[in-house]
């Protein structure tokens, strides 16, 4: 339920934006423009509609008489744009304010009125463009990471195809004694997928954990061997920067994001060493197999990275 203080904080927002519309509509509104408005929303994510709120700085409730039946007014919006938006009308100190709450589109679905699927470009509405919608479009297609690079595998042949010691040791734990129990966490992991009386290697697997990239031929053109580890001070440039990839993507996997932290941890440094291993992460992000995810300012100290397919 919208309170009164949540509206006076959408209010404090310094401009309408993708999610986020006020209109005055002091004694109406046009319900086919709340529809276009609501299937633009929805397009961009979903967000909120405000009636009986100014539109401009500094905005404050005004007010609105439109729509006196909420309920109402929600069936036959849905009749219109085909999805649910609830409506809800919140008693504000300064007046009543309608608030349609429109939810995100589907993934790989975008909402059209007539045939116009609309987004918002500025303070108006503009169809999408045709390459946007092919990007949502896109969406519903399987990831290409998630898709088979070996079939009608048995446990042994997976074992034999992967790096899977590499991978307990980096999990730090130990490698179980029967290819089927080494199989079975892979699959939890959704490196390895069940089929019928048999196993499939994903992509996602296969890069990862590969003991030899020739054994995939659809892959072996789009990444770098991945080595196992070896002990730092034995390693040459190109050894460190494929450990810390690998470092980077088995993290990336069990939902978590390398830092300076993690891989010096990994390779068993003292913190006096975190010079050398942004340097590592640097010659790595240099090769293009790793990515950062966000910023953290210019300190690469704190900065957490990504394989670079992710």
């Amino acid at each position: 339920m919208t309170s009164p203080e949540q509206i006076d904080q959408w209010l404090k927002a310094p401009s309408e934006n993708q999610h986020l519309e006020f209109k005055v509509a002091r004694e109406q509104y046009d319900t086919r423009k709340a529809s276009e408005y609501c299937v633009a929303l929805a397009n961009e994510g979903g967000g909120h509609l405000l009636l009986g709120v100014t539109d401009t700085l500094p905005r404050k409730v005004v007010g609105t008489r439109a729509l006196r039946d909420a309920v109402k007014a929600a069936d036959k919006l849905f009749q219109v744009v085909g999805f649910r938006v609830n409506i809800e009308e919140v008693e504000h100190p300064q007046g009543r304010v309608l608030v349609f709450e429109v939810p995100s589109r589907p993934r790989g679905t975008a909402y059209h009125l007539d045939g116009r699927y609309l987004m918002r470009s500025g303070a108006s509405l503009v169809p999408m463009s045709e390459d946007q919608l092919r990007r949502i479009f896109a969406e519903g297609a399987p990831d290409w990471l998630d898709e088979p690079a070996a079939t009608n595998l048995s446990a042994q042949q997976v074992v034999e195809l992967l790096n899977t010691k590499t991978y307990f040791k980096l999990l730090n734990q130990p490698h179980p004694s029967e290819p089927q129990a080494v199989v079975e966490r892979l699959v939890s992991e959704r490196m390895v997928d069940r089929e019928t009386g048999a196993y499939s290697i994903r992509r996602l697997g296969a890069l990862l954990l590969a003991e030899n990239l020739e054994d995939f031929p659809d892959i072996r053109r789009k990444a770098a061997r991945v080595f196992g580890p070896l002990p730092f001070g034995s390693m040459g440039r190109d050894h460190r920067i494929r450990a810390c990839y690998q470092h980077c993507a088995l993290r990336w996997v069990m939902g978590e994001q390398m830092t300076n932290q993690s891989l010096r941890e990994r390779f068993k440094l003292a913190k006096s060493k975190t010079a050398s291993v942004s340097q590592i992460i640097a010659a790595t992000m240099d090769a293009e197999l790793i990515k950062p995810t966000g910023s953290n300012g210019q300190s690469r100290k704190y900065a957490r990275y990504a394989p670079f397919w992710a």
